[in-house]
């Protein structure tokens, strides 16, 4: 019987991490054990690292711990890369939305601008090298590719699954594949092992792992579970009942993340140095020498908001190379997020597109969040979809007013309905790790099914 090892591949736009599990192919009744990966710039197992990279004097790609230690010593930091593909076309093209996925999915190799000029913009293009760079760097790292050999040496194939953000479009999802495929992970072998390359729905891949871990309670019949991954770039949403592999409802927000509460931060401590001339100006003179020296500021200023929000006394420093670090309280943050508009971080930090800025509107992300609650909920309600309780996962999860707004929506609901995720960080993954399994079971089933017909 072939034994398969399914790599979980969680490419955050705030952290990554990856999760694997070794299985026979049509073993429908096996325990699920996964292998506590240690990636790359991380000391304990099981841990997610940021989502960047930057470049050291010799050229080597490097991690999180090297920019933050010496952020003007790094060049071409690249932070909050993962971006919705569909947005970085280059033109509106005449073809349908049927007819660009076909004419991508002939490629293997990323087409150039005289074959596809819409699809090499240049931000698109930053896309893509990033994706590709981070992606490689992780998987040819030589520790990490050593322990993810001995943990697959049982297995006869290694096959990489990735999550996409649910409210992707399929055009979205067949670009960003088409990346992938031009990395590592799409090169059909890895390690002296045959490898092949899935794509999966993140919220998919939660629910699968909730389901196999079992530890979050029984459901009352004729109702269902509903999932909110609260992520830096992203919502996912998505409802399903006990028994089936398959949602019910799925939906989600692609720029709703908490990422921009991190340039709320670092707008903030910009403010705060700017009064102390002369670390202004040293500062000033770090980003002539690197322009992307800002973007090691954002990690520090995620790394603040996370420790804020994690801690007791509810109160953070932020630390920026050499500089002395400055105190954030959560009362500060909080007015923060009250008085920023969410679409005028967006649309300076990413340059989000006028029509979205315009849904927006002036409104802060508190009110956003409560919004799209009510929306989904009115469009689960006509189709009927009763929700017994909820599990709250995602890197954003632990703010605090994530939970009290989904209180006032689904008011409803006991309070011992949410359920929180207590390893937040590896819940997609560990997911994304069970999608080849259970792929596997459904065909399994469907070839008796066909055999009996």
């Amino acid at each position: 019987m072939v034994r398969k090892t399914y790599v979980g591949y969680d490419l955050g736009d705030g952290e990554t991490i990856t999760d694997l599990v070794t299985l026979e192919v049509g073993l429908s009744k096996a325990k699920i054990n996964f292998d506590n990966m240690t990636m790359p710039d991380t000391v304990t197992s099981g841990r997610a690292m940021p989502t960047v990279f930057a470049y050291d004097k010799a050229g080597n790609v490097i991690f999180s711990n090297s920019i933050t230690d010496e952020p003007e010593a790094v060049s071409n930091i690249s932070i909050n890369f993962k971006r919705c593909p569909s947005d970085l076309l280059k033109n509106k093209t005449s073809r349908s939305a049927a007819e660009q996925i076909e004419f991508i999915k002939k490629f293997t190799s990323y087409p150039d601008a005289s074959v596809w000029p819409d699809g090499n913009s240049v931000e698109m293009l930053n896309l893509k090298d990033a994706v590709i760079t981070f992606t490689n760097a992780i998987f040819t790292n030589r520790d990490y590719a050593n322990r993810l050999k001995s943990a697959a040496q049982s297995g006869d194939e290694i096959v990489f699954c990735v999550g996409h953000p649910t409210n992707w479009t399929e055009l979205d999802i067949a670009i960003y594949e088409l990346i992938l495929k031009n990395s590592i992970l799409g090169s059909g072998n890895y390690e002296g092992k045959k490898s092949s390359l899935i794509m999966e729905a993140e919220s998919r891949a939660a629910f699968l792992y909730a389901k196999d871990h079992e530890a979050f309670g029984k459901l009352q019949k004729g109702s269902s579970v509903l999932l909110i991954d609260v992520g830096s770039s992203t919502i996912d949403i998505t409802a399903m009942t006990a028994a089936c592999n398959n949602h019910q409802y799925n939906s989600g927000n692609n720029y709703l993340g908490a990422r921009s509460i991190d340039f709320m931060i670092r707008d903030w401590y910009l403010k705060q140095i700017k009064q102390q001339p002369a670390i202004w100006s040293m500062f000033q003179a770090i980003v002539k020498n690197n322009p992307t020296a800002p973007n090691a500021l954002t990690l520090s200023c995620r790394k603040a908001k996370e420790e804020l929000y994690s801690s007791s006394n509810r109160m953070a420093v932020i630390h920026f190379g050499l500089f002395s670090g400055v105190r954030l309280y959560e009362k500060d943050l909080d007015q923060m997020i009250e008085d920023t508009p969410i679409s005028k971080i967006l649309r300076e930090t990413i340059n989000l597109n006028a029509q979205e800025c315009a849904l927006m509107g002036d409104k802060n992300w508190k009110q956003l969040f409560k919004e799209f609650l009510i929306e989904k909920k009115a469009e689960m309600t006509k189709k009927k979809i009763k929700v017994g309780y909820i599990i709250l996962t995602g890197s954003a999860s632990k703010m605090p007013f994530v939970p009290r707004i989904i209180f006032e929506v689904f008011d409803e609901l006991f309070s011992d309905s949410l359920k929180y995720d207590m390893d937040p960080s590896r819940t997609i993954s560990k997911g994304l790790a069970l999608v080849g399994p259970s792929n596997e079971k459904s065909k399994a089933f469907q070839e008796d099914l066909n055999e009996l017909i």
